[in-house]
Parts: C-alpha cells; sequence; structure tokens
C-alpha cells in the first residue's frame, strides 16, 4: 500500500511539471508585452530628457557668444546685465516649455559671471529639464560653466 501511493506521486510529477511551464510561459508572455511598452514610454522620456539638455547648454552657449561679442570691454556687472536682456529677448521669442528653470534663473539673476586670468566664465548652479509622459516623470539637474568668448 505504501509502494502505491509513492508510485501515485511520482506518477503525477510529469503532469505538474507540464501544468507549471504552461503557467511559466504564460507569465512569460503576459509580462513581457508590458514590459516592451514600458520600456517605449522610457525610452522616449530619456530621448526627451537629453533634447531638452542639449537645448539649454545650446542656449547658454548662443546668448553667452552673442553676450561677450556686443559687450567687449565691459566688465562682468555689464555683461550679467547683457546676459540677462538678451536671455529675455530669446525667451519672449520663443518659449520653450523644456526649458525648466533656466530663463527663471536669468531673469532672477541667479548665475554669475567671474573674471579669472583676463577671461570671463558663466556659471549657473541648479537647472534642471524634465519630461513626463503619463505617471512617469524625469528630473535631470545639472549646472553649466561656460566661457564668455
Amino acid at each position: 500500500m505504501l509502494n502505491k501511493k509513492a508510485q501515485t506521486a511520482i506518477g503525477l510529477m510529469p503532469l505538474i511539471a507540464i501544468v507549471m511551464s504552461i503557467a511559466t510561459l504564460i507569465a512569460m508572455y503576459s509580462f513581457s508585452e508590458g514590459l516592451e511598452s514600458k520600456s517605449a514610454e522610457i525610452s522616449d522620456l530619456l530621448e526627451n530628457i537629453e533634447l531638452n539638455h542639449k537645448y539649454i547648454q545650446a542656449q547658454i552657449e548662443l546668448i553667452a557668444e552673442q553676450t561677450a561679442k556686443e559687450c567687449i570691454n565691459c566688465e562682468a556687472e555689464q555683461l550679467k546685465e547683457k546676459f540677462i536682456s538678451i536671455s529675455s529677448e530669446k525667451e519672449s521669442l520663443f518659449r520653450y516649455e523644456g526649458a525648466g528653470n533656466f530663463y527663471g534663473k536669468i531673469r532672477n539673476g541667479e548665475f554669475e559671471i567671474e573674471e579669472i586670468e583676463g577671461k570671463y566664465f558663466l556659471k549657473i548652479e541648479d537647472l534642471f529639464v524634465e519630461s513626463q509622459n503619463g505617471y512617469n516623470k524625469i528630473k535631470r539637474n545639472f549646472d553649466v560653466e561656460v566661457e564668455l568668448k
């Protein structure tokens, strides 16, 4: 009698293994489809963040270059005023949503222009850009330092 119980349990093991394998395959299939759509959303968010970051970096370099050209023999404080003025013009022409807090920091004068060995450097700290898609949101914080040439 004891042997018959053991034989029954051993006989059911392949059936249990097949059922468990099918359940695992179903779980893997349903999970992978959800992962692909989430992966695409996250990829879009990351691309958007990178684009916004590059936009801010390019704007800073363009405005810094224009500031240096228009204010050749200016001191640091005059350069700062000119940078604010040019930034304000750029913002009024084209308001870009992905700019984060860039224009706000400039409007509020929350940046520095320092002279080091005869060269002027623009430094802006605690800038951010963010992107959102549904419940997913990514925020990138960064600092920028650019020479005014």
